[in-house]
């Protein structure tokens, strides 16, 4: 029994040694060292609003965005489909809309094409400008503004397509965590969705090791991306916060104080700085361009500590 522990003790040293500045989870398994540099979370939703009317996935996850036991008042951006027969196009969705502004999130465009959830590429640039433009004035009719943010159906676009996002003054934001919750094959579950995260936190890391993903403010913000309409996602919504919160722990990531964005301008202003390619200032419409500039003032006139 004693020579047994004595060449545990041997082992567990030994590995000490091998991994440098890793650690020993409790089960067994190595983490990384946590890189010196924060990161927080901005969490962004596609294909919305649902428009079910039992148990509403949207709905759902507004509520556990503003009440969870990881961090309450969470803020998103959601890029919906205003004009979709089965979702933004009806009254009931345009009130989802509604409410989800009134919230503190963000409106984005991700569609508004009458044919529904069409993929942007396939469309001739007429009919994607002019969706575009519908699709900017049923934001505005909500918020009172354009929106400055835009995400391709199916994640699909060409150069063509970015230079009419840019002629309508709208900035593609992609994401660096999928929740592949996107498409439902056979079983509305996600038996994965664990490891999926695991290992998109782990290229984030890299990322951030490569310098590709920088500071903004205090923190590396960190895309995530999920789907409002699926209905697993939105039963396993506070459950998928704490995975994250789990799985960038065991990346070598260190979530911030508060991990996610809860302030309305800051998930905007974020947002922005992270569109591909990078925010071209010259091209923001007057009210987005205020709300750039005022939040990077703010952030480099702040004193107070990041948290």
């Amino acid at each position: 029994m004693c020579g047994e522990l004595h060449f545990r003790a041997v082992v567990v040293a030994l590995l000490g040694i091998l991994t440098g500045c890793q650690s020993l989870s409790t089960t067994g398994g190595i983490f990384p060292a946590p890189l010196p540099v924060k990161i927080r979370f901005l969490l962004t939703f596609d294909d919305g609003p649902s428009i079910q009317t039992d148990d509403n996935p949207t709905l759902s996850i507004l509520e556990q965005l503003a009440v969870n036991d990881v961090q309450p008042a969470i803020k998103a951006v959601f890029f919906v489909q205003t004009r979709n027969a089965n979702g933004g196009g009806t009254e009931i969705g345009k009130a989802i809309m509604r409410q989800t502004y009134s919230a503190g999130h963000v409106l984005g465009l991700h569609s508004a094409s009458p044919r529904g959830h069409v993929a942007h590429i396939r469309m001739s640039s007429t009919e994607l400008n002019q969706s575009l433009q519908d699709g900017i004035a049923d934001i505005r009719d909500i918020t009172g503004h354009d929106p400055g943010l835009v995400r391709s159906t199916f994640w699909a676009f060409t150069d063509q397509t970015r230079r009419i996002y840019e002629d309508n003054h709208l900035n593609m934001l992609l994401t660096d965590v999928k929740a592949h919750d996107g498409v439902i094959r056979v079983f509305n579950v996600s038996l994965r969705r664990r490891s999926h995260i695991h290992s998109e936190l782990r290229a984030v890391r890299l990322a951030i090791e490569r310098g590709e993903l920088q500071k903004a403010d205090c923190f590396v913000p960190v895309v995530v991306a999920f789907h409002d309409v699926n209905t697993f996602t939105a039963r396993k919504f506070t459950e998928y916060l704490h995975i994250l919160m789990e799985e960038a722990v065991k990346a070598g990531l260190k979530p911030a104080e508060k991990p996610f964005y809860d302030a309305t301008q800051d998930v905007e202003r974020i947002a922005l700085l992270r569109t591909q390619p990078p925010v071209m200032v010259a091209s923001l419409k007057p009210d987005v361009l205020a709300l750039y500039q005022s939040g990077a003032r703010r952030g480099r006139e702040s004193i107070s500590p990041c948290i």
